[in-house]
């Protein structure tokens, strides 16, 4: 059986589209945006980086299809010190934002959302170490992660809810959906029931979206690109017999 897309394309493919729509955002904020602040929603720019993301969520679809079942984590997350680069780039980007996103401190949940920063920061490093050895992390460090994902969205759409254009945060707000996501799938995996189709969906979306996010918190939403880029799972394909088992075909 052949597909037209070997997911093993990822996540390069994820870079190169997603550094190709960063370009059109760049292009956009540099001449797309009018006297009043306004964005030209009717730009090339604009039309076309909706486009691309039409045209990636539909490459990346068929890309993942043929990764059935998620296998042991051992296998999945086999000892890599690339994979634990990319644990430490996520811990360096959830520290920026627990610490500089949601500064000053002047609610409760600015607090919060700084403590579990600095929890999630540390979850990652945990989770770094466990690679280097290809170990499973323990069931709290991802967890953490995936709680800080979740109330950091929590506080960004109350900023977006000011904001009268869509177009000026829907691929940050796409990137932290996508985040959310791609954390509570690798709670999954590490508790062996997680889906490992959904899991590389998720992550890889992401990583499109946070490169199109990238124009603002540059450091977050770059340190995501690297930690979902290079912390990915194995995409060996199982065999042929096992495949068309799995598949129910």
């Amino acid at each position: 059986m052949r597909f037209p897309f070997n997911p093993r394309v990822l996540p390069r493919l994820s870079l190169l589209l997603g550094g190709l729509g960063l370009i059109l955002r760049i292009w956009l904020l540099a001449t797309g945006v009018d006297e009043k602040g306004l964005l030209d929603t009717g730009h090339i720019a604009n039309i076309l980086a909706f486009v691309l993301t039409a045209v990636f969520l539909l490459l990346l679809t068929t890309a993942s299809q043929p990764l059935t079942a998620a296998d042991k984590y051992g296998k999945l997350f086999p000892a890599s010190p690339r994979r634990a680069l990319g644990a430490l780039l996520g811990a360096l980007g959830m520290l920026y934002g627990g610490v500089f996103m949601h500064w000053p401190l002047n609610n409760i949940l600015s607090l919060v959302l700084l403590l579990l920063g600095l929890l999630a920061a540390a979850a990652l490093v945990g989770t770094a170490l466990c690679r280097i050895h290809g170990k499973r992390p323990n069931f709290l460090l991802p967890t953490a992660v995936t709680l800080y994902m979740m109330l950091h969205t929590v506080d960004a759409c109350r900023d977006w809810n000011s904001i009268s254009q869509v177009e000026e945060y829907f691929f940050p707000l796409m990137s932290c959906v996508f985040l959310l996501l791609t954390c509570y799938q690798h709670n999954l995996l590490n508790l062996q029931r997680g889906s490992r189709r959904q899991f590389v969906f998720y992550s890889q979306a992401a990583l499109f979206f946070c490169l199109l996010s990238a124009t603002e918190d540059t450091v977050f939403y770059l340190c995501m690109t690297g930690w979902l880029a290079l912390d990915l799972c194995s995409l060996k394909l199982p065999k042929i017999g096992k495949f068309l088992k799995e598949s129910g075909l």
